[in-house]
């Protein structure tokens, strides 16, 4: 391909910057900083490595649970107990925690700490929060027990908990139960949740919600159409 005048390749970019004292100086600083970050993280999780270790698991970081398809069903018990004492200031080793803790082996232990840990985190729109809150019903979804649903229902009806509702929402379809679709149908009207309410009505088949989802495919763009249209073909099907 015929280099346009005055353009320069890839690599004739970065043999300048090599030379590019300005921006030499930038990336020391910007290393510097995630060094001093890095530190920081490591020693907020240091004490929780270490209880972790004392059971034979060769981590450095909670993260390396997060990033393993083995299971640690021993060390839940310890990642519970860091999240319900709130031993970790440092909000991405809690993120590591919460992700940790969104495993099958975790259902019925860290159901009422994470639902707790979900009430505590402002409802402020800063989106590390929002992460956080949204990575918890994520768990729940995975571990939710029938004692969790008044909770959870309570969570995705109070509409200023946004969009951190949408896998507690998910959660709901796993629940065939009147009370459960209900729920479920009013969220129907509400514009956040609606498609995930739709997904979970499919799912279990709610011939009560049938008029409601046919209402909204001409109000919906063609995305949320065919997941309609998937849920009104769960529901009719024998």
């Amino acid at each position: 391909m015929k280099k346009r005048k005055g353009a320069i390749t890839a690599e004739e970019f970065l043999r300048k910057l090599e030379h590019d004292k300005d921006y030499q100086e930038r990336k020391k600083k910007r290393e510097a900083e995630f060094e001093i970050i890095k530190k920081n993280r490591d020693q907020a999780q240091a004490p929780l490595v270490a209880d972790i270790r004392k059971l034979g698991f060769d981590i450095s970081s909670v993260y390396d649970f997060v990033n393993s398809a083995n299971s640690y069903p021993t060390a839940i018990p310890i990642l519970v107990y860091y999240l319900q004492n709130d031993l970790i200031s440092e909000p991405v080793i809690e993120e590591g925690i919460i992700r940790a803790l969104t495993v099958k082996e975790a259902k019925g232990i860290a159901n009422d700490v994470l639902l707790a840990t979900y009430h505590k985190i402002p409802r402020d729109g800063i989106f590390m929060n929002e992460n956080l809150r949204w990575l918890i019903g994520n768990a729940i979804n995975i571990i939710i027990t029938e004692k969790d649903l008044e909770k959870v229902i309570e969570i995705v009806e109070d509409t200023a908990n946004g969009t951190s509702r949408q896998m507690f929402v998910r959660s709901l379809r796993k629940f065939k139960t009147e009370r459960v679709e209900d729920v479920l149908i009013s969220l129907l009207d509400d514009k956040e949740m609606m498609p995930e309410a739709v997904n979970a009505l499919g799912k279990i088949k709610s011939k009560k919600s049938l008029s409601k989802i046919e209402s909204l495919i001409s109000d919906s763009d063609q995305k949320i159409r065919k997941k309609i249209e998937k849920a009104l073909k769960n529901i009719v099907r024998l």
